[in-house]
Protein backbone atom coordinates (compact mmCIF):
# COMPACT_ATOMS: atom_id res chain seq x y z
CA UNK A 1 0.00 0.00 0.00
CA UNK A 2 2.62 2.48 1.05
CA UNK A 3 5.02 1.80 -2.36
CA UNK A 4 1.76 2.15 -4.49
CA UNK A 5 1.19 5.47 -2.47
CA UNK A 6 5.20 6.66 -3.77
CA UNK A 7 4.26 5.78 -7.38
CA UNK A 8 6.09 2.52 -7.59
CA UNK A 9 5.23 1.01 -10.98
CA UNK A 10 3.17 -1.89 -10.97
CA UNK A 11 5.63 -4.35 -12.78
CA UNK A 12 8.13 -3.70 -9.98
CA UNK A 13 5.78 -4.31 -7.13
CA UNK A 14 4.30 -7.29 -8.83
CA UNK A 15 7.85 -8.80 -9.42
CA UNK A 16 8.61 -8.39 -6.02
CA UNK A 17 5.03 -9.66 -4.36
CA UNK A 18 5.35 -12.99 -6.93
CA UNK A 19 9.26 -14.04 -5.58
CA UNK A 20 9.45 -17.34 -5.54
CA UNK A 21 9.53 -17.13 -1.67
CA UNK A 22 10.24 -14.24 0.51
CA UNK A 23 11.54 -15.51 3.58
CA UNK A 24 13.12 -19.31 4.67
CA UNK A 25 13.76 -20.73 8.19
CA UNK A 26 16.18 -23.23 8.27
CA UNK A 27 16.11 -25.60 11.61
CA UNK A 28 18.17 -28.54 12.28
CA UNK A 29 16.07 -31.09 11.02
CA UNK A 30 13.66 -28.50 8.78
CA UNK A 31 13.61 -26.16 6.14
CA UNK A 32 10.74 -24.27 5.15
CA UNK A 33 10.07 -21.53 2.69
CA UNK A 34 7.57 -19.04 3.59
CA UNK A 35 5.59 -18.36 -0.13
CA UNK A 36 3.70 -15.36 -0.43
CA UNK A 37 1.48 -18.40 -2.73
CA UNK A 38 -0.54 -19.99 0.72
CA UNK A 39 -1.17 -22.90 -0.97
CA UNK A 40 2.67 -23.38 -1.73
CA UNK A 41 3.11 -22.62 1.88
CA UNK A 42 0.50 -24.99 2.97
CA UNK A 43 2.77 -27.95 1.31
CA UNK A 44 5.96 -26.36 2.85
CA UNK A 45 4.17 -27.19 6.46
CA UNK A 46 2.53 -30.58 5.41
CA UNK A 47 6.23 -31.92 4.26
CA UNK A 48 7.76 -30.62 7.42
CA UNK A 49 5.46 -30.78 10.11
CA UNK A 50 3.30 -33.83 8.82
CA UNK A 51 1.79 -34.25 12.51
CA UNK A 52 0.80 -31.13 13.70
CA UNK A 53 -0.40 -30.30 9.59
CA UNK A 54 -4.33 -30.29 10.76
CA UNK A 55 -3.58 -27.78 13.98
CA UNK A 56 -1.74 -25.57 11.27
CA UNK A 57 -3.99 -25.69 8.93
CA UNK A 58 -6.82 -24.50 11.20
CA UNK A 59 -4.51 -22.01 12.91
CA UNK A 60 -3.77 -19.98 9.66
CA UNK A 61 -7.23 -20.71 8.78
CA UNK A 62 -8.48 -18.60 11.88
CA UNK A 63 -6.34 -16.44 11.32
CA UNK A 64 -7.72 -15.21 8.10
CA UNK A 65 -11.10 -15.30 9.17
CA UNK A 66 -10.31 -13.12 12.14
CA UNK A 67 -8.48 -10.17 10.36
CA UNK A 68 -11.32 -10.02 8.21
CA UNK A 69 -13.83 -9.35 11.23
CA UNK A 70 -11.41 -6.50 12.44
CA UNK A 71 -12.12 -2.92 11.34
CA UNK A 72 -8.68 -1.93 10.83
CA UNK A 73 -9.32 1.21 9.28
CA UNK A 74 -11.55 2.39 12.40
CA UNK A 75 -8.59 1.44 14.54
CA UNK A 76 -5.95 3.81 13.61
CA UNK A 77 -8.44 6.51 13.32
CA UNK A 78 -9.29 6.21 16.64
CA UNK A 79 -5.25 5.64 17.76
CA UNK A 80 -4.13 8.76 19.95
CA UNK A 81 -7.78 9.99 21.51
CA UNK A 82 -7.44 13.26 22.54
CA UNK A 83 -10.14 14.30 25.38
CA UNK A 84 -12.26 11.75 27.84
CA UNK A 85 -14.77 11.33 25.67
CA UNK A 86 -12.54 9.88 22.48
CA UNK A 87 -10.67 7.74 25.27
CA UNK A 88 -14.15 6.47 26.48
CA UNK A 89 -15.17 5.53 22.59
CA UNK A 90 -12.28 4.41 21.73
CA UNK A 91 -12.17 1.73 25.26
CA UNK A 92 -15.78 0.62 23.82
CA UNK A 93 -14.20 0.30 20.54
CA UNK A 94 -11.42 -2.03 21.77
CA UNK A 95 -14.07 -3.95 23.72
CA UNK A 96 -16.54 -4.35 20.66
CA UNK A 97 -13.80 -5.82 18.64
CA UNK A 98 -11.82 -8.10 21.81
CA UNK A 99 -8.71 -6.45 20.43
CA UNK A 100 -7.67 -6.74 24.12
CA UNK A 101 -8.20 -10.36 24.18
CA UNK A 102 -4.72 -12.82 23.98
CA UNK A 103 -4.69 -15.42 21.59
CA UNK A 104 -5.35 -19.01 22.65
CA UNK A 105 -4.75 -20.29 19.09
CA UNK A 106 -1.01 -19.32 19.34
CA UNK A 107 0.12 -20.32 22.86
CA UNK A 108 -1.37 -23.87 22.38
CA UNK A 109 0.31 -23.93 18.86
CA UNK A 110 3.95 -23.09 20.32
CA UNK A 111 3.03 -25.52 23.53
CA UNK A 112 2.54 -28.62 21.12
CA UNK A 113 6.04 -28.34 19.60
CA UNK A 114 9.33 -26.54 20.41
CA UNK A 115 10.20 -26.29 16.54
CA UNK A 116 6.69 -25.07 15.79
CA UNK A 117 7.48 -22.76 18.73
CA UNK A 118 10.47 -21.20 17.34
CA UNK A 119 9.31 -21.45 13.81
CA UNK A 120 6.28 -18.44 14.76
CA UNK A 121 8.45 -16.46 17.51
CA UNK A 122 11.21 -16.04 14.97
CA UNK A 123 8.28 -14.35 12.62
CA UNK A 124 6.99 -12.44 15.09
CA UNK A 125 9.77 -10.99 15.79
CA UNK A 126 11.34 -10.10 12.63
CA UNK A 127 8.03 -8.61 12.01
CA UNK A 128 7.12 -6.53 15.66
CA UNK A 129 11.17 -6.71 16.41
CA UNK A 130 10.11 -8.20 20.18
CA UNK A 131 9.87 -11.20 21.88
CA UNK A 132 5.93 -11.90 23.10
CA UNK A 133 4.99 -15.45 24.59
CA UNK A 134 1.10 -14.34 25.21
CA UNK A 135 0.49 -11.76 22.02
CA UNK A 136 -2.92 -9.97 21.71
CA UNK A 137 -5.02 -12.39 19.00
CA UNK A 138 -4.97 -8.71 16.70
CA UNK A 139 -1.47 -9.09 16.57
CA UNK A 140 -1.26 -12.75 15.71
CA UNK A 141 -3.84 -12.17 12.68
CA UNK A 142 -2.17 -9.54 11.65
CA UNK A 143 0.92 -11.36 10.92
CA UNK A 144 -0.35 -15.02 10.38
CA UNK A 145 -2.94 -14.49 7.76
CA UNK A 146 -2.07 -16.49 4.63
CA UNK A 147 -2.01 -14.32 1.70
CA UNK A 148 -1.98 -10.84 2.97
CA UNK A 149 -0.03 -11.10 6.34
CA UNK A 150 3.13 -8.84 7.36
CA UNK A 151 5.71 -11.84 6.97
CA UNK A 152 4.17 -12.90 3.32
CA UNK A 153 4.97 -9.36 2.12
CA UNK A 154 7.57 -7.71 4.04
CA UNK A 155 9.87 -9.35 6.20
CA UNK A 156 11.28 -11.53 3.52
CA UNK A 157 11.99 -8.49 1.39
CA UNK A 158 14.02 -6.01 3.00
CA UNK A 159 17.18 -4.88 0.75
CA UNK A 160 14.48 -5.16 -2.56
CA UNK A 161 11.92 -2.27 -0.14
CA UNK A 162 15.31 -0.25 0.42
CA UNK A 163 15.91 -0.37 -3.32
CA UNK A 164 12.20 0.68 -4.28
CA UNK A 165 12.36 3.27 -1.94
CA UNK A 166 15.89 4.99 -3.34
CA UNK A 167 14.83 4.28 -6.60
CA UNK A 168 11.96 5.96 -6.09
CA UNK A 169 13.43 9.12 -3.98
CA UNK A 170 15.85 9.87 -6.53
CA UNK A 171 13.14 9.69 -9.45
CA UNK A 172 11.95 12.53 -7.55
CA UNK A 173 14.35 14.44 -7.67
CA UNK A 174 15.17 13.36 -4.10
CA UNK A 175 18.72 13.67 -2.24
CA UNK A 176 20.49 11.03 -1.22
CA UNK A 177 23.28 10.94 1.24
CA UNK A 178 25.19 8.33 2.42
CA UNK A 179 27.46 8.14 5.71
CA UNK A 180 26.08 11.60 6.48
CA UNK A 181 25.58 12.77 10.18
CA UNK A 182 22.62 14.77 11.68
CA UNK A 183 22.84 17.49 13.70
CA UNK A 184 20.02 18.92 13.59
CA UNK A 185 16.32 18.84 13.16
CA UNK A 186 14.76 22.03 11.57
CA UNK A 187 11.01 23.22 12.58
CA UNK A 188 9.04 26.46 11.79
CA UNK A 189 6.22 27.13 13.71
CA UNK A 190 6.24 23.14 15.51
CA UNK A 191 6.14 21.83 11.71
CA UNK A 192 9.43 19.46 10.52
CA UNK A 193 10.40 21.22 7.83
CA UNK A 194 14.40 19.57 7.45
CA UNK A 195 17.49 18.71 9.06
CA UNK A 196 20.99 20.29 9.09
CA UNK A 197 23.95 18.30 8.39
CA UNK A 198 26.81 19.90 8.90
CA UNK A 199 28.51 23.33 7.94
CA UNK A 200 30.17 22.19 4.70
CA UNK A 201 26.67 20.54 3.92
CA UNK A 202 24.43 22.89 5.08
CA UNK A 203 20.26 22.22 5.37
CA UNK A 204 18.73 19.57 3.38
CA UNK A 205 14.68 20.53 3.19
CA UNK A 206 12.43 17.79 3.00
CA UNK A 207 8.73 16.35 4.30
CA UNK A 208 9.88 12.72 5.62
CA UNK A 209 13.16 11.57 6.73
CA UNK A 210 13.66 7.68 7.58
CA UNK A 211 16.52 7.74 10.25
CA UNK A 212 18.58 4.17 11.25
CA UNK A 213 19.36 5.74 14.97
CA UNK A 214 18.10 5.38 18.43
CA UNK A 215 14.98 7.65 19.78
CA UNK A 216 17.38 8.88 23.35
CA UNK A 217 19.29 10.55 19.95
CA UNK A 218 16.34 12.00 18.36
CA UNK A 219 15.05 13.28 21.82
CA UNK A 220 18.50 15.31 22.04
CA UNK A 221 17.93 16.91 18.67
CA UNK A 222 14.09 17.69 19.46
CA UNK A 223 13.72 21.86 20.19
CA UNK A 224 13.76 22.80 23.84
CA UNK A 225 10.06 23.85 23.76
CA UNK A 226 6.89 23.07 26.21
CA UNK A 227 4.93 21.71 22.85
CA UNK A 228 7.61 19.37 22.52
CA UNK A 229 8.07 17.86 25.88
CA UNK A 230 6.00 14.94 26.10
CA UNK A 231 7.63 13.44 23.28
CA UNK A 232 10.96 13.72 24.30
CA UNK A 233 10.07 12.43 27.64
CA UNK A 234 8.45 9.32 25.63
CA UNK A 235 11.81 8.79 24.00
CA UNK A 236 13.57 9.46 26.96
CA UNK A 237 11.90 6.21 28.74
CA UNK A 238 12.27 4.00 25.74
CA UNK A 239 14.08 0.60 26.83
CA UNK A 240 14.38 -2.30 24.97
CA UNK A 241 15.59 -5.54 26.80
CA UNK A 242 17.61 -6.62 23.41
CA UNK A 243 19.30 -4.97 20.90
CA UNK A 244 20.21 -6.13 17.28
CA UNK A 245 23.77 -6.48 15.93
CA UNK A 246 25.34 -7.15 12.77
CA UNK A 247 28.33 -8.62 10.80
CA UNK A 248 29.00 -8.89 7.59
CA UNK A 249 30.89 -11.21 5.64
CA UNK A 250 31.33 -12.48 1.96
CA UNK A 251 31.65 -15.44 0.21
CA UNK A 252 32.33 -16.84 -3.37
CA UNK A 253 29.05 -17.57 -5.10
CA UNK A 254 29.79 -20.52 -6.24
CA UNK A 255 29.77 -21.76 -2.63
CA UNK A 256 25.84 -20.63 -2.38
CA UNK A 257 23.31 -23.34 -2.82
CA UNK A 258 20.75 -23.52 -5.02
CA UNK A 259 18.02 -23.88 -2.20
CA UNK A 260 19.50 -20.59 -0.23
CA UNK A 261 17.32 -17.75 -0.58
CA UNK A 262 17.71 -14.04 -0.08
CA UNK A 263 16.60 -14.11 3.11
CA UNK A 264 17.26 -16.58 5.51
CA UNK A 265 16.57 -17.16 9.57
CA UNK A 266 19.05 -19.78 10.98
CA UNK A 267 17.67 -21.73 14.12
CA UNK A 268 19.87 -23.58 16.22
CA UNK A 269 18.12 -25.18 18.73
CA UNK A 270 14.58 -24.66 19.09
CA UNK A 271 14.27 -25.48 22.77
CA UNK A 272 16.62 -22.41 23.59
CA UNK A 273 16.57 -18.66 23.87
CA UNK A 274 16.55 -17.16 20.41
CA UNK A 275 19.17 -14.82 21.09
CA UNK A 276 22.78 -14.82 20.57
CA UNK A 277 23.97 -17.12 17.43
CA UNK A 278 21.08 -19.71 18.09
CA UNK A 279 19.20 -17.32 15.58
CA UNK A 280 21.18 -15.57 12.92
CA UNK A 281 18.82 -13.45 10.79
CA UNK A 282 21.03 -13.66 7.16
CA UNK A 283 20.62 -11.08 4.34
CA UNK A 284 22.11 -12.45 1.15
CA UNK A 285 23.20 -9.98 -1.61
CA UNK A 286 24.46 -11.76 -4.75
CA UNK A 287 24.53 -10.32 -8.20
CA UNK A 288 24.73 -11.75 -11.28
CA UNK A 289 27.81 -10.68 -12.51
CA UNK A 290 30.00 -10.82 -9.68
CA UNK A 291 31.71 -13.70 -8.15
CA UNK A 292 31.64 -12.63 -4.35
CA UNK A 293 28.45 -12.38 -2.26
CA UNK A 294 27.95 -10.70 0.63
CA UNK A 295 25.98 -12.33 3.42
CA UNK A 296 24.77 -9.50 6.31
CA UNK A 297 23.86 -11.74 9.58
CA UNK A 298 21.69 -10.30 12.68
CA UNK A 299 21.85 -10.99 15.58
CA UNK A 300 20.63 -10.52 18.99
CA UNK A 301 21.86 -10.30 22.36
CA UNK A 302 21.06 -8.33 25.74
CA UNK A 303 21.22 -4.03 25.54
CA UNK A 304 24.41 -4.80 28.16
CA UNK A 305 26.13 -5.47 25.20
CA UNK A 306 26.36 -2.16 23.74
CA UNK A 307 29.04 -1.82 26.37
CA UNK A 308 30.90 -4.74 24.98
CA UNK A 309 34.92 -4.35 23.72
CA UNK A 310 35.86 -5.86 20.60
CA UNK A 311 37.29 -8.76 22.19
CA UNK A 312 34.46 -9.93 23.70
CA UNK A 313 32.50 -9.92 20.41
CA UNK A 314 35.10 -12.35 19.01
CA UNK A 315 33.32 -15.59 20.10
CA UNK A 316 29.71 -14.80 18.96
CA UNK A 317 32.16 -14.50 15.52
CA UNK A 318 33.42 -17.67 15.28
CA UNK A 319 30.58 -19.52 16.17
CA UNK A 320 28.69 -17.21 13.55
CA UNK A 321 31.18 -18.20 10.74
CA UNK A 322 30.62 -21.79 12.20
CA UNK A 323 26.86 -22.10 11.82
CA UNK A 324 27.27 -20.39 8.25
CA UNK A 325 29.61 -23.33 7.06
CA UNK A 326 27.09 -25.88 8.30
CA UNK A 327 24.74 -24.12 5.21
CA UNK A 328 27.75 -23.34 2.83
CA UNK A 329 29.95 -26.84 2.39
CA UNK A 330 33.54 -26.75 1.19
CA UNK A 331 33.34 -22.38 1.95
CA UNK A 332 35.97 -22.36 4.69
CA UNK A 333 38.53 -20.83 2.92
CA UNK A 334 36.27 -18.37 0.83
CA UNK A 335 33.72 -17.04 3.76
CA UNK A 336 35.88 -13.72 4.91
CA UNK A 337 34.83 -11.57 7.92
CA UNK A 338 35.08 -8.07 6.32
CA UNK A 339 33.05 -5.99 9.16
CA UNK A 340 33.50 -5.43 11.97
CA UNK A 341 37.72 -5.60 11.05
CA UNK A 342 40.60 -6.12 13.59
CA UNK A 343 42.11 -2.51 14.22
CA UNK A 344 45.94 -4.72 12.87
CA UNK A 345 43.41 -5.02 9.49
CA UNK A 346 43.04 -1.54 9.29
CA UNK A 347 45.03 -0.02 6.60
CA UNK A 348 47.89 2.63 8.16
CA UNK A 349 49.47 3.77 5.14
CA UNK A 350 46.57 6.76 4.88
CA UNK A 351 46.91 10.37 4.84
CA UNK A 352 45.00 10.69 7.90
CA UNK A 353 45.66 7.25 10.04
CA UNK A 354 42.07 6.02 11.12
CA UNK A 355 43.40 5.42 14.57
CA UNK A 356 44.04 8.77 15.00
CA UNK A 357 41.63 11.36 16.36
Amino acid sequence: SILGRLNVPEATLQKFLNQEATLQVVLPKNRIDVFNNPLTYFEELEREFPKQYAALKIFYETQAKERHQIDVNELFQRLWPVGWKEQRAFKKFLKSQTLGRVSSDYAALAKSDPRLASFLKAQYLLAYGKFNEAPFHFQVSELFNPGDGEIFNVVGGINTLKNMLLERVQNHEGSLRKKTVINGLLYRKGVFEGVFLDESQGNLLSKYLIWNTSLKRLSELLPKKWRFRKIKKACDHVTTDFQWFTTRLTVDVKYLPESLKTNAVLIGDPGQPLTGDNLLYVQIDREKQESVATLDVHFLLPSSALSFSDEDFLPYFENIRARLLEILPFSEKSLKLVFPCKIDQQSMDTLFPVQEN
